[in-house]
């Protein structure tokens, strides 16, 4: 299974983190105040084999994802499985880290410096202007 991790922050793998996959949803969330400084990574997980908890939907009302909270919360499953909202309210499917053995068998292939369509629009505006 494909999966992104979106944030502003320089990456690291690590228990408890947040995986979705939707690729624009993890620009949105690497891009989220609006500076393009975010990192977007790219990663696969087997789930065969992995205890997978479907924890329901993102609350947007309450603002509050049922896979949130202390990962003790989750003893004796992999990954807990929400159906989230991003920044910009789309829908995607999230997966949260949330057992060593998920954490072991995520293969991150790349990470990189996230770009958005309003960036490159952007950079397309400003070349055109230099001209």
């Amino acid at each position: 299974m494909e999966l992104y991790h979106g944030a502003h922050t320089k990456f690291k793998k690590h228990m408890g983190q947040w995986w979705t996959t939707s690729l624009s949803s993890a620009q949105s969330y690497a891009d989220k105040y609006g500076k393009n400084k975010g990192v977007v990574s790219e990663a696969t997980i087997d789930p065969d084999g992995l205890k997978v908890l479907d924890a329901g939907r993102y609350d947007r009302d309450a603002d509050v994802s049922p896979g949130d909270g202390d990962i003790r919360n989750f003893r004796g499953w992999d990954l807990v499985q929400v159906e989230d909202e991003d920044v910009r309210g789309r829908p995607h499917d999230a997966y949260r880290i949330v057992s060593k053995n998920a954490l072991r068998r995520l293969q991150v292939k790349t990470s990189r410096r996230a770009t958005t369509q309003r960036s490159q629009n952007n950079k397309q505006l400003a070349a055109r202007l230099k001209r």
